[in-house]
């Protein structure tokens, strides 16, 4: 087994002192902080939107409204529509188009870090139905309604991601 490398450091005694070397990034950590800020600089520079907006149109389109949540594939998507080749409806990996309920719901899901595979399997284990379409009024509203505590869930666990606490 190998050991983790270290850096050496001088205490004040002047000993020499190990301390475990950072961890290197990986390649798709540095593609996603590229693609966060290629979506930042795209809806800045080419759109006129300031943070704010943009948030709260990811909301609006069920993204969430963080973008270190999003996948490299969502990122993607989303880059798509800011720059006008995609229509916002067509983001949900293939479930089709969604209602505004829907569209929130969505939003939810990604704010409490939950994805669609297991949505899919609570709805099928609670609701017997595989799709949103397919839900009745009342499932629509017990979704949204656990979502929501879940994502409050989320947002106190982990406030750094909080877009009212800074800028991604």
């Amino acid at each position: 087994m190998k050991a983790k490398p270290t850096t050496e450091a001088h205490d004040s005694n002047h000993a020499k002192v190990s301390k475990p070397a950072k961890p290197r990034s990986k390649p798709a950590d540095k593609r996603l902080k590229i693609m966060r800020s290629t979506v930042m600089a795209v809806s800045i520079r080419q759109r006129g939107w300031d943070y704010n907006t943009l948030h709260d149109l990811m909301q609006t389109w069920g993204f969430g409204s963080s973008l270190r949540k999003l996948s490299l594939c969502e990122l993607g998507d989303l880059l798509r529509i800011l720059r006008g080749q995609q229509d916002p409806a067509q983001t949900y990996h293939g479930i089709g188009t969604l209602d505004d309920q829907g569209r929130y719901m969505w939003s939810l899901m990604k704010d409490a870090g939950w994805d669609f595979y297991r949505l899919r399997l609570w709805m099928l284990k609670h609701c017997s139905a595989s799709h949103w379409n397919a839900l009745y009024d009342s499932e629509k509203r017990a979704i949204i309604a656990m979502l929501k505590k879940y994502a409050r869930v989320a947002q106190d666990s982990n406030p750094a991601d909080s877009p009212s606490t800074s800028p991604q």
